[in-house]
């Protein structure tokens, strides 16, 4: 599971709301307030997309913006391959240099 720390917020709407994110292993994603559960669906039930100001959801109708403490984690994480040209470097560099998202082959060559 993936947890991130973020914000959300209607489009539209200039006020956002701190929010936990958290990504299963069964691919869904449920978003919480405080003790409060904001919704719960599976990745396949919404419509995702990066753009400058945030990720853009669609989900029961309505389109969320959701910001989060680690945006290409996230981005991975949901399978996000399309994203503004910053996104994308960032995604780039986990990929090449964190351990946690990609896999380091243990052989060596002599």
């Amino acid at each position: 599971m993936a947890h991130f720390d973020g914000s959300l917020k209607l489009a539209g709407n200039e006020a956002p709301v701190r929010v936990a994110i958290d990504l299963t292993d069964d691919h869904v994603i449920r978003i919480s307030a405080e003790a409060i559960e904001i919704g719960e669906w599976t990745i396949g039930q919404v419509a995702m997309k990066a753009q400058d100001d945030g990720f853009h959801m669609i989900a029961d109708g309505e389109e969320l913006i959701i910001k989060t403490d680690n945006d290409p984690a996230f981005a991975l994480a949901m399978g996000i391959r399309n994203a503004p040209t910053q996104l994308r470097r960032q995604m780039s560099d986990l990929l090449r240099y964190d351990p946690n998202f990609h896999h380091i082959d243990s052989e060596t060559t002599d």
